[in-house]
């Protein structure tokens, strides 16, 4: 049984080591129903080649570009007229930081030396265009302070016989725009138009490992992640597409086409990398329309830049829901999204949310925890025949094992029942996880005293050690003691030298690993640890 017990702690701690470095880092794909087809395949080289020479478009010195500046209740944004694209986006309930005057967070600053997003390209048209295109617009500045108001911008261009207007609506109640592109057809034959719409940033770990930034698709009804660094240069995408786009740990940045057709998307990158980021460039291609002379083409699409909040996703439709996604953990882990921000609702402090959301689920599993710790109790109370057995048959294992099997049956012990509820916390915990690492909501949340942050370890300063600097963190050093003392009163069967090793190598190992974790997800832990103490040490009077 000890043998059994300690299997199950160690192989526990590997698949948290194992979850942490290999897991943690990005968004793992949803996996499409078979009957769906999204194709992915290698892009032509000369598309390839012409993809990657416009992320650096915008680097020739153009006199006549202006700035166009747009104030909401929710973002300031600021667009270039050279091709209208989003050269910054600030959210302004959002800080980069919990210090005083911290700067509001910027979606698109962090690009530069590249094209900016939010781009028209017309390869494949029967007609050209250059490939920055500097508009003339009705506005350069523009104030909305009302949430029920909206202002539109027209941006203009002619060429030839053809007339192309970009056309920008902005709310005041949403991180929202809607893009109209007009064109208009003057010559005396049809013409044939075939739009790209360019998303372009960065791919790659935006400061940390727990922060990643990679394309996302909703295509067929399937979530995919574009992960720049496995893309062989360039893959296309064929399919219904609803919405695409960037994400990363708690914003997205996404094009949300409003026909709903069959359509293609390219993603491109760069062989080389932006101070480790890779150039990721998303360009979603419409089917070809023909232009009657004389005649207008219209063609709209949303974008949505701002925070993976379900509130917020589920308002801008198109189901951008589905942007929130907790990995493989995402049927675990959603449940208990929920019944967090339900909780929520009511304590007004994600701390005390999670302490109470701790205590729901250790509710949900007494029952089978107190079938675990009284097996583990029975079998400490034969032990003396368990021990006697071992000595009279030492030279027969395949007796003892026989013989050990009919004293379980004869108590009426399952060997294996202490293990269960230590192997049953483990998805539990991984969805936890990556609830607590993605969720906007605990983003700067604070508990109380020195916890400011329940996404981020509780560092209370740092110090020096060997040349390297380390955090100074209290929850860890808690939940080690804690662990201590529930080895303490968890019942064995072991020698005196191998009940010490239980006791301080679990307390010792798990406080390494959490030392690094986020806030919340030690306080679960520790919370867990002390129900659990209490209810060992029921099990020992009663027992």
């Amino acid at each position: 049984m000890e043998k059994r017990t300690l299997l199950a702690i160690v192989l526990s701690f590997l698949v948290l080591v194992f979850y942490q470095w290999f897991f943690v880092p990005k968004q793992k794909n949803a996996v499409s129903p078979p009957h769906q087809n999204i194709q992915q395949k290698t892009q032509p080289k000369q598309v390839v080649e012409q993809n990657v020479q416009s992320f650096y478009a915008t680097n020739r010195k153009n006199t006549a570009v202006e700035t166009i500046n747009v104030d909401t209740p929710f973002y300031n944004a600021e667009l270039t007229t050279d091709n209208v694209a989003i050269v910054h986006w600030y959210l302004k309930n959002y800080r980069t930081t919990l210090k005083p005057h911290s700067p509001s967070v910027d979606l698109i600053g962090h690009i530069k030396g590249l094209t900016y997003p939010m781009w028209e390209s017309f390869d494949g048209s029967s007609f050209t265009m250059p490939s920055i295109i500097n508009y003339t617009c009705s506005s350069l500045n523009e104030t909305i302070t009302s949430v029920h108001a909206s202002t539109n911008i027209v941006c203009s261009y002619s060429a030839h016989s053809l007339v192309l207007k970009k056309i920008l609506k902005f709310y005041g109640n949403s991180y929202t725009a809607t893009v109209t592109i007009e064109l208009t057809n003057l010559s005396d034959k049809p013409i044939t138009e075939r739009l790209g719409v360019n998303w372009s940033g960065l791919s790659g770990e935006l400061g940390s490992r727990y922060d990643v930034a990679d394309g996302i698709i909703l295509i067929n009804d399937s979530r995919d992640t574009i992960e720049a660094k496995s893309l062989n240069l360039s893959k296309s995408y064929d399919g219904e597409i609803q919405w695409f786009g960037i994400e990363s740990r708690y914003f997205i940045q996404t094009v949300l086409p409003h026909e709903s057709e069959s359509a293609h998307l390219y993603a491109t990158r760069t062989e080389s990398s932006q101070n480790g980021l890779i150039p990721l460039l998303l360009t979603y291609i419409y089917n070809p329309k023909t232009i009657q002379p004389n005649a207008t083409s219209y063609i709209k699409y949303t974008v949505f830049l701002g925070p993976k909040d379900m509130d917020v996703l589920n308002t801008a439709g198109s189901n951008l829901n589905r942007a929130l996604y907790f990995g493989w953990a995402n049927v675990i882990a959603k449940p208990i999204f929920y019944v967090l921000r339900f909780i929520n609702r009511y304590v007004h402090n994600y701390g005390w949310a999670i302490v109470l959301l701790t205590i729901l689920i250790r509710i949900i599993l007494f029952p089978l925890g107190q079938v675990g710790f009284k097996s583990m109790r029975q079998v400490q109370k034969i032990a003396p025949k368990i021990n006697e057995l071992k000595e009279k048959y030492k030279n027969d294992k395949e007796k003892l094992y026989r013989e050990t099997t009919n004293l379980y049956r004869t108590y009426k012990i399952n060997p294996l029942g202490g293990c269960l509820p230590i192997l049953l916390q483990i998805p539990i915990f991984l969805a936890l996880y990556e609830v607590l690492l993605s969720a906007i909501e605990l983003r700067q949340a604070p508990f109380i005293w020195w916890i400011k942050d329940l996404s981020v370890p509780d560092s209370i300063g740092m110090i020096n050690l060997m040349g390297f600097q380390l955090g100074i963190h209290i929850l860890p050093l808690i939940m080690g003691v804690t662990m201590f003392l529930q080895q303490l009163l968890t019942p064995t069967t072991a020698d005196q030298t191998q009940a010490k090793m239980l006791l301080w190598i679990m307390p010792i190992m798990l406080t390494v690993l959490f030392w690094g974790f986020p806030a919340g997800l030690v306080l679960y832990w520790t919370v867990n640890n002390i129900f659990s103490i209490g209810q060992q040490y029921y099990i020992l009077k009663k027992y």
